[in-house]
């Protein structure tokens, strides 16, 4: 039976998992648009999306660890979103709002 804690890291899955499909969804947006301007846009949202990946195999394994991957992850979340914020775009305020909430939830864990 998990514990409290290995519940937490269950819970906190589903929205990593948001985050990870709105920064893919950004960056294959940006790219889209095909400006130099976007460059640091599409890679925030990829190195975002790769910290979401990392971090959810390993609240999977439920190791207590998997809470400094977390913290990464919610950095790489503060970066991605202000980076989206800056751009007049709904799929990129969307990317925003999914990377705040994945930082909040990162940094209860």
């Amino acid at each position: 039976m998990p514990t409290a804690e290995q519940k937490k890291f269950d819970e906190a899955i589903p929205t990593i998992l948001m985050c990870l499909q709105h920064c893919e969804q950004c960056a294959a947006h940006c790219t889209d648009q095909g400006s130099g301007a976007l460059a640091r846009c599409i890679k925030l949202c990829h190195a975002c999306a790769e910290s979401c990946v990392f971090s959810m195999r390993v609240l999977s394994s439920w190791l207590p660890e998997a809470r400094l991957a977390c913290g990464v992850c919610a950095d790489f979340c503060d970066a991605c979103e202000a980076e989206c914020r800056q751009a007049d775009d709904d799929i990129a305020q969307s990317c925003a709002d999914a990377c705040r909430e994945c930082a909040k939830v990162c940094r209860d864990v």
